[in-house]
């Protein structure tokens, strides 16, 4: 594989097995999660903080919804959906949970935290396979899912 002037040598190449998916689960992210919001106020994008708490959780449904209408031609069975940070990985890390990221010469403000959502297992499945969240195809909202010991 060459990325630009530099050639890596592919070693291995893993498959991921698909999580069973159900109306709560826990994700990790991969990569940053971004989620912005539309306003007249605003002359550059305003990122939604995590603390924004309902407004980020909206955004992303917002998001999902729209994903899934593009891809399907039609909405989802439901389109309940909430997500929620954990907070004691907020906590454990202070609250810095944001990240500043500089892309050519625009600046995105992104989280990265673990999260819990719940709702529609549509919109839980589209949110893993396409990214949770906006700026997908730059690599944004990559996420895993958490299976916890019960």
């Amino acid at each position: 594989v060459s990325i630009r002037d530099t050639r890596l040598r592919l070693e291995t190449v893993e498959t991921v097995l698909e999580p069973r998916f159900s109306d709560e689960m826990t994700f990790s992210l991969l990569s940053p999660m971004v989620v912005s919001a539309d306003s007249d106020t605003h002359r550059t994008a305003y990122y939604i903080r995590p603390e924004e708490t309902d407004a980020f959780s909206e955004g992303v449904r917002k998001n999902l919804m729209f994903k899934y209408q593009t891809l399907r031609g039609k909405p989802p069975d439901s389109d309940t959906f909430r997500l929620a940070f954990d907070r004691d990985y907020i906590n454990k890390k202070q609250g810095r949970i944001s990240k500043l990221i500089r892309i050519r010469d625009t600046q995105v403000k992104a989280v990265l935290a673990p999260f819990t959502v719940t709702g529609s297992k549509e919109l839980i499945w589209l949110g893993y396979e396409c990214g949770f969240g906006e700026k997908n195809s730059m690599g944004f909202g990559m996420a895993k899912a958490v299976f916890s010991e019960r």
